[in-house]
């Protein structure tokens, strides 16, 4: 008789499944899944997950969504394999498809809407030298900073390192990199401003 072997499957059944940190309200579809270090991820009052989605936090990371934020069917929430984290404000809404990286950090404020299969990659591998094969080069995380209300279009793809201002517009397909202002309407690959939700007042004739 194999004890190891009854021993192992004894306290797969034994053990205390670990769970998330659920909130009040929460609606967590039963096909979601919640990976890793399960226990760093909180939910807070109203959310919802919707089916397939799959919250992967690493062993020192973390993923907090705020409350009443919606994360849409086959969404990834993932931390990256060492320390990275996700946070999601308050009021937002993911939607389906979408993959949202943290390797460096990524905050997201409150009331912003993110269209389907849009791409956050907080993380950068380093291609300085040719003589180095990439992959032993590294990889540098800056983190990504989405402000509040911010519009973004389906099968958008922001870079590490970029910060968007508080109520921009970004329009569906856009590569984004660097700093976007406040009130930013952009769009292209390469990136373009295209206007201002916020026009500055015209000078009245006397």
């Amino acid at each position: 008789m194999d004890f190891d072997l009854i021993k192992r499957a004894l306290n797969k059944f034994l053990k205390p499944k670990r769970r998330p940190n659920v909130e009040l309200g929460c609606k967590v579809h039963k096909t979601a899944e919640f990976e890793g270090d399960v226990e760093r991820i909180s939910l807070l009052s109203q959310v919802t997950v919707d089916a397939h989605a799959t919250l992967h936090c690493a062993k020192r990371g973390a993923i907090i969504v705020g409350p009443r934020t919606y994360v849409g069917s086959y969404v990834i929430l993932h931390t990256g394999k060492s320390a990275g984290s996700v946070e999601i404000g308050a009021d937002c809404s993911v939607h389906p498809y979408s993959v949202l990286f943290g390797h460096g950090g990524l905050v997201i404020g409150n009331k912003v809407r993110i269209g389907p299969n849009v791409t956050t990659l907080a993380a950068t591998h380093i291609w300085d030298d040719p003589d180095t094969p990439i992959m032993e080069q590294g990889v540098s995380r800056v983190g990504i900073v989405i402000r509040d209300d911010v519009l973004i279009g389906a099968g958008t793809i922001i870079m590490d390192g970029a910060e968007i201002g508080r109520g921009c517009v970004i329009e569906p397909g856009t590569l984004v990199r660097g700093n976007i202002p406040e009130f930013a309407i952009i769009t292209g690959n390469p990136l373009r401003i295209i206007g201002s939700r916020r026009p500055k007042p015209t000078t009245p004739v006397h």
